[in-house]
């Protein structure tokens, strides 16, 4: 718990060095000349190979028992979630 309070200080005094030195004006002015149009296929392709990535769990489980698409894309999710926290508390 205390070393939770002690990253989410430091975090805020990252964010509040960063922001004091950026002025939003200036920030508003590049996110306005950003062509988001770029995102979309970036968003299409990371969304497909997920995809991917669950159909071929999907097939792993199928070979063990008798398992649904979406009970696959369940336990897909749940495990990236687990790598993701456990990971982090490294």
């Amino acid at each position: 718990m205390i070393i939770n309070l002690i990253k989410l200080g430091l975090t805020f005094l990252v964010f509040l060095v960063i922001f004091k030195r950026v002025s939003f004006p200036s920030l508003i002015e590049i996110l306005q000349g950003v062509k988001f149009i770029y995102f979309i296929p970036t968003f299409l392709l990371s969304l497909a190979f997920t995809i991917l990535k669950i159909y071929k769990w999907h097939l792993l489980l199928k070979s063990l028992e008798d398992v649904s698409f979406s009970k696959s894309v369940d336990s897909y999710l749940i495990g990236m979630t687990l790598l993701k926290k456990l990971s982090s508390t490294c």
